[in-house]
């Protein structure tokens, strides 16, 4: 994958057709070409499946990928039934480069099998999956913003784990408790000190694995979070000012010259898009 195309897959933006939690019949089956891109994680029983010809006996970590177009046979085993989350969606990737957003669609870095083995990575998918699938049986539409954002969540988490090994997990686990505190505090004048305190490590290793996981600093991370915060009370109608304090900026000035750097536009022209 080509550094332009991983740099924006991370932005990338889900639309969500279906989603289920199937614990799957003894006469389940599939045969059929697949209209968008399909993600299915097995986390019990046994099943095959065939793509484009290929076939790959199923287990609990199994996380199989198919691409539009692409003709897939599957079934399970009477005596194991397979127990799995499966989710269809298309996507694109917006990406500002030269001056001007653009509309990507990259690849996704999956093949057709690859095997989760890492505990707390699949314990971690699993917790994101239940929820998401919880989540759109409450709502109308699978594609609604709770739904997409939990979706979004499962796909970086896969998008780290196929892409770069080694990969710890345990760091991964102390950088979500960060980024969960940050999202709850960040309004407050958070220091690094703080943020490193609340998972019982140093400062310097902090900045090691946030950087590691996430491509990001724990401050510009958190910087990214304040931004987005400001983009919502920007388009409720909120002045520049009072979007900047209450997105827990300390000074406007550092707010507008920030804001127009990640974004290509001063928080006074993206309020009047």
């Amino acid at each position: 994958m080509q550094v332009q195309d991983r740099n924006s897959i991370c932005n990338i933006f889900p639309h969500i057709f279906y989603t289920v939690n199937r614990v799957a019949l003894p006469e389940w089956f599939l045969d059929n070409r697949t209209a968008c891109h399909n993600l299915m994680l097995v986390y019990g029983g046994r099943a095959e499946f065939t793509c484009n010809g290929t076939a790959k006996p199923a287990a609990a970590g199994d996380l199989f990928y198919f691409k539009p177009g692409d003709y897939r046979t599957a079934h399970t085993f009477a005596d194991c039934p397979m127990k799995s989350f499966a989710v269809d969606f298309t996507y694109i990737c917006p990406t500002f480069f030269d001056g001007t957003w653009q509309s990507r669609e990259p690849a996704l870095p999956f093949s057709f099998q690859q095997h989760l083995a890492e505990p707390y990575l699949m314990d971690r998918l699993t917790t994101l999956f239940f929820q998401m699938n919880e989540t759109a049986l409450s709502v109308p539409d699978p594609s609604d913003r709770q739904v997409r954002e939990i979706f979004t969540q499962i796909l970086l988490l896969l998008f780290q784990a196929v892409q770069r090994r080694p990969y710890d997990f345990s760091a991964a686990q102390k950088v979500e408790t960060v980024i969960h505190y940050m999202t709850r505090h960040f309004t407050e004048p958070l220091t690094l000190a703080q943020l490193a305190a609340c998972v019982q490590i140093s400062e310097s290793y902090l900045g090691k694995i946030f950087k590691t996981v996430t491509g990001k600093s724990p401050v510009d991370y958190l910087i990214g979070i304040r931004i987005s915060r400001a983009k919502v009370l920007l388009k409720e109608g909120m002045s520049v000012s009072e979007a900047s304090r209450k997105a827990g900026f300390s000074d406007i000035y550092y707010f507008s010259r920030t804001f127009k750097k990640r974004e290509g536009l001063s928080p006074s022209a993206f309020a009047a898009l």
